[in-house]
Parts: structure tokens; sequence; C-alpha cells
């Protein structure tokens, strides 16, 4: 199992500074295998070669996908080289306005993280249900 992390925003919590964000996500995509994996990084490669790079002479070289900086029809065209099946993407989201005053604090963070240490495991299921296996009857051939 390989497993890549993204997170957005800061752990911050004055709200009165412009630049702290109002919300913390992390993000994991989890490859069933090294073949899965490997399929992410051809298909991000693919993908900033066709539609991305694909001009010469062009004075930016774009190096990886963003999420808000990247068209749909590039996404979908992405979403296209990956395989199907043996992945999955999982996602927590924070809404840091909602957290409680005394968890805000240094010490708060601290029995946050002792707490999190004693938990031996999470249940996680997808967000979407399926998402990146064959819908019954939208597989090839059927």
């Amino acid at each position: 199992m390989i497993i890549f992390l993204d997170e957005s925003g800061d752990l911050g919590f004055n709200f009165e500074k412009q630049k702290t964000s109002r919300k913390f996500v992390s993000t994991l995509l989890v490859c069933d295998g090294a073949d899965g994996a490997d399929g992410f990084k051809r298909a991000v490669r693919r993908t900033l070669k066709n539609k991305l790079n694909h001009k010469k002479g062009k004075g930016r070289v774009v190096q990886e996908l963003k999420g808000t900086g990247t068209t749909l029809t590039i996404k979908e065209y992405f979403f296209r080289q990956i395989s199907a099946s043996g992945w999955g993407i999982y996602t927590v989201a924070l809404n840091k306005v909602r957290v409680e005053e005394p968890l805000r604090s240094k010490q708060g963070k601290k029995k946050l993280y002792k707490v999190r240490k004693q938990k031996k495991t999470v249940p996680v299921r997808p967000m979407f249900p399926g998402f990146g296996q064959p819908m019954e009857g939208n597989t090839p051939g059927t």
C-alpha cells in the first residue's frame, strides 16, 4: 500500500489575520500497490506533457496539477489516464471556526495529539463509495 498525503489550509486560529484559513483539509490518495502509484505518476506526467506544457518555447513550465487552477477538461483527461481500480481518495475537513477555544491553545493541541496517538485505528469510508470503480452497467463491452 502506498499513501500520498496533501493538505490545504494552516493550523493557526488567529482569524483576525487575513491569511489564516477557516478550514484545514487533509486528503489521502491510497494506492493498493506500486502499480497503482506508478499509474498515477504516469497519468500526471502525461497530462502535464500533453495538456499543460505542450507548446514549445513557452516561458513557464507547469510542474504539478492543481485542483483550483486546472480546468475541468484537463481534469477529465487526467482521470481517463488512470486505472479505474486499485486506489481510493479519503478526505478529512476541519472547520476551524467551530473548534472550541480550549483546544485552540498549545495545551489543547497537545491534548488532541495524545488522543490521536492512543486511538489505534480510525474507521475510514470513502467519500464517494464506488468512486474509481466501474458503475454497474457502465463497464466496457456491456
